[in-house]
């Protein structure tokens, strides 16, 4: 090796060895009178020997022992950002590349758990918020009944509906909550063998009742170009509450396009979710699949944020794919699920 620095000791060793074995059997051959000079002579080189001896290990041995305590204090002070400055390649080098590895793999974990500690405080807050607007709106809705507020039967009706839509509300909180920290191998997926044209064609018409109970306009379509009858394994549940989570942003932000459509091509199925009112750029359209991303921090219909990124950990349990694509203020959602003869 190059720059070993045990081939530097070897050869410092060796040098310390010979040299005065060396210089005695030189002195024991001369005449006495050259003798003396001869050993000011040896006593100068062993000199320079020594001082290249405390140089090596001063710079090679010493120097990176140093740099490695004064890291060592550094990083168990909690500064891990700053990398480890060392440039041989030696074997000292070698373990404060090490040393400076473990250092990065300790600040990779630091600014996970920072970031971890920022989704908690968001989560915390988000959870305050969204559990606070429907029961306070309940609380009042049930004080108002106890007040005699309603006068009439469908007024009192309509008080308990609303009380109902509000426990609906917390209901599918405690639903998206349960599933907010699942991962796509540990998402609680029942597979069965289902019927790509019949669930195809009853998942439009649900979703076309539910828009006009909603008063929303939808286009619908269906489009099944294989000739053969086709099956997906996949759970119904999860799936619905995949597209339904997609569908309830889509509900949200919708101005004037919303459209569904259901393609049956090159054995998978393409479910596609189109609707304007976006309000997100193109550069962080990844975002909105990340856990607690909201456009708006302070809303007041309950929304945590966890959606779409419940959407897409389902479907991706299920071998599936989510993507999405946005044009101005259109965006698309495509779920591709693979499909079986």
């Amino acid at each position: 090796m190059k720059n070993s620095v045990i081939k530097g000791l070897i050869l410092l060793f060796l040098g310390w060895c010979i040299l005065p074995l060396l210089s005695l059997l030189f002195i024991a051959q001369i005449k006495e009178k050259y003798q003396m000079i001869f050993l000011f002579f040896v006593i100068f080189l062993v000199s320079i020997l020594l001082f290249l001896t405390i140089r090596h290990l001063k710079r090679r041995v010493l120097a990176p022992i140093s740099i490695l305590v004064n890291e060592t204090r550094r990083i168990s002070k909690g500064n891990l950002a700053k990398p480890i400055r060392y440039d041989r390649k030696d074997e000292i080098g070698k373990l404060i590349s090490a040393f400076d590895h473990m250092r990065d793999e300790l600040y990779a974990q630091q600014r996970e758990h920072l970031q971890f500690e920022v989704d908690r405080k968001q989560f915390i807050e988000s959870i305050s918020h969204d559990l606070k607007t429907p029961i306070s709106s309940i609380s009042a809705y049930i004080e108002a009944l106890q007040d005699g507020i309603a006068q009439t039967k469908s007024e009192e009706k309509e008080y308990f509906r609303v009380i109902q839509s509000k426990i609906h509300l917390l209901n599918e909180l405690s639903q998206q909550l349960s599933l907010s920290y699942q991962t796509s191998d540990s998402a609680p997926i029942h597979i069965e063998r289902v019927d790509c044209h019949e669930w195809s064609q009853s998942f439009l018409q649900d979703v076309s009742m539910d828009c006009h109970a909603k008063d929303i306009e939808i286009e619908t379509s269906y489009d099944d170009s294989s000739s053969d009858r086709t099956y997906m394994d996949i759970d119904i549940h999860q799936l619905e509450r995949a597209l339904q989570n997609i569908l309830d942003n889509a509900y949200r932000y919708t101005k004037e396009v919303l459209e569904l459509s259901v393609t049956n091509k090159d054995d998978l199925l393409f479910i596609t979710i189109k609707n304007d009112g976006a309000e997100i750029k193109d550069g962080s359209l990844e975002q909105i699949f990340q856990r607690f991303y909201t456009n708006n921090q302070h809303n007041a219909e309950g929304h945590l944020g966890l959606g779409l990124f419940i959407a897409k950990t389902l479907i991706t349990a299920m071998k599936g794919h989510l993507e999405a694509t946005i044009q101005k203020d259109v965006i698309t959602f495509t779920v591709s699920i693979p499909l079986n003869h």
